[in-house]
């Protein structure tokens, strides 16, 4: 039997004149929905070129007749969200987020479908595009990495095959962990020094501290097809590399067998408190610690429970969106 996910769609009606947070209501379908996924849409013009030929219109708004014959078509005239819903039950969890929207954001169009799995990875390919993180840090499709051999960048590049609802960089959690890495925790590291990935989704945080600090990385994950995804991007970015240092373990069979210089924990909050010991544990003294995949209102819990261990003290805290991050560092006492 063919495995399948299915997508919710929204988009502000064409009557709405009001702004909308799409930043909060991303924040509720992750926390409150089991919402996978994310990925933003717009009307490309080579759609409206195909349904209307010499009747397409550029840089104005459609008249009325042209944009129902484009919605008559199945085109959408507006940017929106697509919330990919594929775990066990992914029918009712989408049914029930878009009760939710339907109830509660009137100026919000609904549409939702079942598609197959292997639909997935043609449709994200048109949504993501390279992302510069920060100064040191672009992550980058890996169908573009035949282009790039021979280019000089000043910049790390993260090559990433994106997997269903696995971190791409863009949202705005792995985009605060990058930057930990990048500005703040890379100038304290030497080459081989160990670091754990707990959660690691995609591995894009992991392969960029083999990549940019020559880390040994662990990587976790509860989710096996997210450690198949993680594989992948490792041997993408690293293919000429010996990789015997480094390993993907299931978090059913991760055992604390020695400390970690760096450990990344970007997951939702619930699991943040649930793991709270054997996350702080993972941390060698003097090592860092970054938090990560939490709301901006769940931000002070999470640091309260972490440092009222009396291991680590606060290093930073960034909000960026909805989402914040913390960085730690354990004592060396």
């Amino acid at each position: 039997m063919t495995k399948k996910y299915t997508v919710v769609r929204l988009q502000l009606k064409n009557d709405s004149t009001a702004s909308f947070d799409w930043d909060q209501l991303i924040a509720l379908a992750t926390q409150n929905y089991n919402c996978q996924g994310v990925v933003e849409f717009d009307l490309k013009e080579s759609q409206i070129d195909a349904v209307l030929g010499e009747r397409a219109y550029a840089g104005v708004n459609l008249p009325a007749p042209e944009r129902a014959e484009l919605e008559q078509q199945g085109i959408a005239l507006d940017s929106g969200l697509q919330f990919f819903f594929y775990q066990e039950q992914h029918i009712q969890h989408a049914s029930i987020f878009s009760d939710y929207i339907n109830s509660n954001h009137s100026n919000l169009q609904v549409s939702s479908q079942q598609s197959d799995w292997q639909d997935w990875n043609q449709g994200f390919r048109d949504n993501f595009k390279a992302l510069q993180i920060s100064s040191g840090i672009e992550v980058v499709p890996a169908w573009e990495q035949g282009e790039d051999r021979g280019r000089e960048v000043d910049h790390f590049r993260i090559y990433i095959n994106p997997g269903m609802g696995f971190g791409t960089g863009s949202h705005e959690t792995t985009a605060l962990c990058l930057y930990y890495l990048d500005q703040v925790i890379r100038q304290h590291l030497q080459p081989g020094e160990p670091c754990l990935d707990f959660g690691c989704g995609s591995g894009i945080l992991g392969v960029a501290a083999i990549g940019m600090c020559g880390l040994h990385l662990d990587f976790c994950d509860i989710d096996r097809e997210a450690l198949d995804n993680c594989q992948q991007n490792i041997l993408i970015n690293f293919p000429q590399q010996d990789l015997s240092n480094h390993r993907l373990v299931a978090r059913d069979r991760f055992k604390l067998e020695h400390p970690y210089k760096v450990v990344f924990a970007n997951i939702l909050e619930s699991i943040l408190l649930e793991e709270r010991e054997l996350i702080i544990s993972a941390v060698s003294p003097g090592g860092f610690l970054v938090l990560s995949g939490v709301l901006e209102a769940q931000v002070e819990g999470v640091k309260e429970a972490y440092i009222k261990s009396g291991q680590l003290e606060m290093v930073d805290s960034k909000i960026r969106g909805e989402w914040g991050a913390l960085l730690l560092q354990r004592s060396l006492r």
